[in-house]
């Protein structure tokens, strides 16, 4: 039992213990009731979704799970309470030798959630300033209209603050949301291009290439391409871009809502890690967060969802693949159309990108029109 701790400290502390396996009980960057389970295997990487649900439909079975243990073994739970040191210590060994990030001053939300202790630690010990809100989780307050899903509250404190960032975490750790001083939040595309351009210059990105989800915007594809970095692309989700780390053998990778992963320091997503890889690079090159941004240039982006009655396969209709295909040829390379649908709602989505805001909406439109016609017969 190792107490309360970030999602990401279980599979560090899951391998240093030898564990067969970890468990993460989290509402993640939900309210308190949405609680769930987190399973990391003996290497510390989130299960595939096939053993998730096979593990679902063995307990929804009500499966017998005395077949599987010992009779009439004991099981003792032991407390270990030093989850939190180690952790820390892994975070320490994430930053070169070289750098000192003393100095700098952050605002921090910890969302009121599992961070809340060992984040304002960590940070003093490496001899950040820094101030701090939604601390005190009382078992319901977490995520509660603060954190990375909800960072205007942590936006107007910086404003009035001397801050060099703001540093907004979701309830379990494994989210990191970024303000530049200015109290002007960057997408996750800006972080994630960011810390490859910064890799790229060390010479630590290799092989030349980052994995990042279809939501990604093609302002981060340019970007990372005009520096001679390629994008792969997966399905929504942190599992799918750590599955492509693995094969690819890449060592950075993320999604456009604030998971990163920096695979020569961790298996998952790790919202503190990446706040002190950020501030690692602002204290290097003494370049403000506000102007570091500016190398990505993301797109306009619009995104529209439509409900749904049948979730029947777009090129089965052919009034759909003609209109997407008419968008993508007037875009050309300077655009993206992207239409799915959701996993987990009757909904499709449609999302384009271009350099004209009101070209892209005037096509999203189009295209949500011509999907609700005929989804809905």
């Amino acid at each position: 039992l190792l107490g309360v701790l970030p999602t990401p400290a279980v599979p560090i502390l899951t391998r240093h213990l030898d564990a067969d396996l970890g468990l993460m009980i989290s509402a993640s960057h939900n309210p308190y009731f949405d609680n769930g389970i987190k399973i990391f295997n003996s290497q510390g990487f989130k299960l595939k979704q096939c053993e998730e649900i096979q593990i679902s439909a063995l307990t929804l079975d009500g499966c017998d799970v005395s077949c599987y243990l010992s009779p009439g073994k004991r099981f003792e739970p032991i407390q270990f309470m030093d989850g939190a040191r180690i952790y820390s210590q892994s975070l320490f060994k994430s930053l070169p030798t070289s750098s000192d990030i003393s100095g700098l001053r952050a605002r921090v939300d910890c969302a009121n959630g599992a961070t809340s202790q060992v984040f304002p630690r960590v940070l003093s010990l490496l001899g950040v300033s820094f101030e701090i809100q939604a601390h005190r989780p009382d078992g319901f307050n977490i995520n509660e209209n603060c954190g990375a899903l909800y960072p205007q509250g942590l936006a107007r404190g910086l404003r009035d603050s001397q801050a060099n960032l703001g540093i907004a975490l979701d309830g379990d750790g494994d989210r990191c949301v970024l303000l530049d001083e200015f109290g002007k939040v960057l997408s996750g595309d800006e972080v994630l291009g960011i810390c490859a351009l910064d890799l790229k210059s060390q010479n630590q990105l290799n092989p030349p290439m980052v994995v990042s989800t279809v939501l990604s915007n093609i302002g981060l594809e340019m970007a990372l391409y005009g520096q001679g970095i390629s994008l792969v692309r997966t399905p929504v989700g942190d599992r799918n871009v750590v599955e492509q780390l693995l094969e690819r053998r890449c060592v950075l990778g993320g999604e456009s809502s604030g998971h990163f992963i920096f695979m020569n320091h961790g298996t998952t997503g790790d919202g503190i890690l990446s706040a002190i890889q950020v501030l690692a690079i602002m204290a290097r090159t003494g370049v403000p967060l506000s102007e570091l941004r500016k190398s990505i240039q993301l797109f306009p982006q619009v995104m529209i969802d439509v409900p749904v009655k049948q979730k029947t396969p777009f090129s089965s209709h052919h009034e759909i693949t003609e209109v997407i295909t008419s968008v993508e040829s007037a875009l050309q390379n300077r655009g993206r159309v992207l239409v799915r649908y959701s996993g987990t709602e009757s909904v499709a989505r449609v999302m384009l990108e271009g350099e004209d805001l009101h070209r892209i909406r005037f096509f999203c439109d189009q295209i949500a029109a011509t999907l609700e016609r005929h989804l809905n017969l």
